[in-house]
């Protein structure tokens, strides 16, 4: 009882709480993901397992498989038209990666709210002569602009390494 009396113990207690709590999430989604994986191929085409498949077959290219987390509804929410313009895109995002970064992590994540959100963050050499305009980038960038969305390629700002963000509606005009 005397620990909680003094001010900074309960700073120090409230640190701890919140610390736990996004462990939990963070095992929540791993757990989730998994589930999604143990599901037969066959049997669950989900965005989700098909995201989790492109990831995975570009482990052979970058010599890791890169890691994947995922934020909402993305099964319910994702439509057809979106998924389809998302998955070729994280597929140039994770070959580029692995021609140009020399990066030996990759984070995927995919959320959903009032959008749909792709972004990969690498570690490897960053932007330098990589970002000038080729095909993968200007078709990512044309995917997004195709779907009332916008794409950004940008050097990571805590660490070596790029990001790309890859965001569209989830509601398309039209």
């Amino acid at each position: 009882m005397e620990l909680l009396k003094q001010p900074q113990a309960g700073i120090v207690v409230s640190d701890r709480v919140g610390r736990a709590v996004d462990d939990l999430d963070t095992t929540i989604r791993e757990i989730r993901t998994v589930i999604f994986n143990l599901q037969p191929f066959e049997a669950y085409q989900s965005l989700r397992r098909r995201i989790l498949e492109t990831a995975r077959a570009a482990r052979t290219a970058l010599g890791f498989e890169p890691s994947v987390q995922f934020m909402g509804a993305v099964d319910a929410a994702v439509s057809a038209e979106i998924a389809a313009h998302l998955l070729p895109t994280l597929q140039e995002a994770l070959s580029n990666v692995a021609r140009h970064a020399g990066a030996t992590a990759v984070e995927v994540v995919v959320a959903v709210d009032h959008s749909v959100t792709l972004n990969i963050t690498d570690d490897g050499v960053g932007l330098g002569s990589a970002a000038l305009p080729g095909n993968g980038l200007a078709d990512m960038a044309e995917r997004a602009r195709a779907l009332g969305g916008v794409f950004t390629v940008s050097q990571s700002r805590d660490r070596p390494g790029t990001v790309l963000d890859w965001s569209v509606p989830t509601q398309l005009s039209g």
